[in-house]
């Protein structure tokens, strides 16, 4: 949590994002409560050119997630891992596009 705090509150990340304090009280608070910790420690190997990211592979694996979100070049380069799509932000962020206005388009039916 506090290295989730620690990014948010960057200036670059701050200004780049318009983030407010209250912006980031808010995720911090959802984040803290929609989050399951995991040991992180399962897998090796996976990736080899940065083996400090097999962690990451690790956590989802073990946390049962569908989406790897990363700016790391290393891990968005395996594409996916054991059906967990690896993906970067932006694309991460259009997919929650094209899911809501599927929603949208679903309720207004």
């Amino acid at each position: 949590m506090a290295k989730v705090a620690d990014v948010l509150n960057r200036p670059k990340i701050r200004v780049k994002y318009h983030i407010l304090d209250q912006d980031i009280d808010e995720f911090l608070h959802r984040f803290a409560h929609q989050t399951q910790i995991v040991p992180g420690a399962t897998v090796t190997g996976t990736v080899p050119d940065d083996p400090k990211d097999d962690m990451f592979i690790s956590t989802a694996v073990e946390g049962k997630a569908r989406y790897l979100i990363s700016g790391d070049r290393h891990l968005r380069d395996l594409k996916r891992y054991h059906g967990i799509r690896i993906v970067s932000v932006s694309h991460f962020l259009a997919l929650l596009n094209r899911f809501e206005r599927r929603q949208d388009t679903q309720g207004s039916e």
